[in-house]
Parts: structure tokens; sequence; C-alpha cells
């Protein structure tokens, strides 16, 4: 695992667990956006930040963010930035 504070055993199943899984990632200082596939993110010297694995439960659990809440997703991430 290359980010070791997320937790890659939750899932996504009210806008509490939103919350969480995004501080999560804010914490762990994961530069990201909702749309983007976790599989792309690479480093500074161009080595991704995520075994393939990472990011594809990466991947689902944004996508069960989608599912319980877009909405609630978007406002929480903006929320965030202006922080």
């Amino acid at each position: 695992m290359i980010i070791q504070n997320i937790d890659f055993s939750n899932e996504i199943k009210s806008k509490k667990d939103i919350e969480s899984f995004i501080d999560n990632l804010i914490n762990a200082k994961v530069s990201f956006h909702p749309d983007d596939d976790f599989n792309d993110y690479v480093n500074e010297n161009n080595i991704k930040s995520f075994t393939s694995g990472e990011a594809s439960h990466l991947n689902k659990l944004m996508d069960q963010c989608r599912q319980v809440d877009g909405d609630y997703l978007e406002v929480y991430l903006l929320k965030k930035i202006e922080e």
C-alpha cells in the first residue's frame, strides 16, 4: 500500500461515510478530482501513486459516493476546498 492513511476496507453507505472518505484522502495529502481515475495518479517522479488494487478500490469507493449522494459529494468537496 502506497498511501498508509486510507482505510481500504470500508464501503460508502451514507453521507457520513462520504465525509470520512474525502477527509481521509485530504488528510493523506492526495490531490484528487472525483471524476479522475485513481489509476492515472502519479507523483513528481512519474511513479504511480497507487497500486492497481488500491486504485481500483478507490475508484469503487468514489463510485459509491456518487451512488449514495453525488450532489452531496460535490458540495462537501467544495466546502473542504474553501477551508
